[in-house]
C-alpha cells in the first residue's frame, strides 16, 4: 500500500519517525505552608484551596530561599485544607499545570493537588514548630 503525502493528509517521514512518549504529568513534593490556605466556594460543591508551599532545593543552604510553588486543591482536598495552617508540613501529590496572566502580560505554573498527607503540623500554641530538617527523608 502506498503512503500519502502529507499534502494529501498523510504523515510526515519526520513525524513517522518520532516514538510516542508516555504521558505523564505527576508531581510530589515536601514542604512548609508559607501561609494558610485560602478555601472558597464555587457553587454546587466546588470548594477551592490555594496556597504556597515552600520546597527546599536539593543541597540548599541556610542563607538560600527556596522554592515557592502555589498548589491548588478542588473538592475533598481543598475541604482537606481547611485543617492546614501556615507552618504545616506536608507532602503534596498532583500534577503540572500552566496559564497566562494576560493581565500582568507573565506565565505560570503550579500544582493540582491530588492528594495532601501531613507529615508535621506547626506549632498552634506559640511552642516553636518544627525545623524543616525534620522533613528530610519523608
Amino acid at each position: 500500500m502506498e503512503e500519502k503525502t502529507p499534502e494529501e493528509g498523510g504523515r510526515s517521514a519526520r513525524a513517522k519517525a518520532k516514538p510516542a512518549l508516555p504521558e505523564i504529568n505527576e508531581a510530589r513534593l515536601v514542604g512548609r505552608l508559607t501561609n494558610a490556605p485560602r478555601v472558597t466556594n464555587h457553587g454546587q460543591g466546588k470548594d477551592r484551596a490555594q496556597f504556597s508551599l515552600a520546597v527546599p532545593r536539593p543541597n540548599q543552604k541556610a542563607d538560600e530561599e527556596p522554592n515557592y510553588i502555589t498548589v491548588v486543591g478542588w473538592a475533598a482536598v481543598a475541604k482537606q485544607c481547611e485543617d492546614l495552617a501556615k507552618g504545616d508540613g506536608v507532602r503534596v501529590e498532583g500534577r503540572i499545570n500552566t496559564w497566562d496572566d494576560r493581565e500582568k502580560k507573565r506565565f505560570l505554573w503550579g500544582i493540582t493537588a491530588n492528594a495532601i498527607h501531613v507529615l508535621v503540623r506547626a506549632s498552634r500554641a506559640g511552642n516553636a514548630a518544627p525545623k524543616q530538617e525534620e522533613l528530610a527523608g519523608v
